[in-house]
């Protein structure tokens, strides 16, 4: 599955389907839903929840605050 948040490793994440034109023939769908609002290419927050009553950002993304707070309640 390739989304909007999946980029070529060291490549800023994408906003629009056209910026991952190249991953196009290794897909069997491409869904467009528009171009993101939002002008933040940090990605998706990635958190590590491996662990019973316990968890640890992997990477601060979009959402990152709001993601935590959540956990913690």
């Amino acid at each position: 599955m390739a989304l909007t948040s999946a980029n070529i490793s060291n490549e800023p994440s994408t906003i629009c389907i056209d910026e991952f034109k190249v991953l196009w023939q290794d897909v069997d769908l491409v869904v467009d839903g528009g171009v993101l609002a939002s002008n933040d290419r940090r990605g998706s927050t990635i958190v590590d929840l491996s662990q019973s009553d316990y968890f640890h950002i992997q990477r601060e993304g979009i959402d990152c605050e709001r993601i935590v707070k959540y956990l913690q309640e």
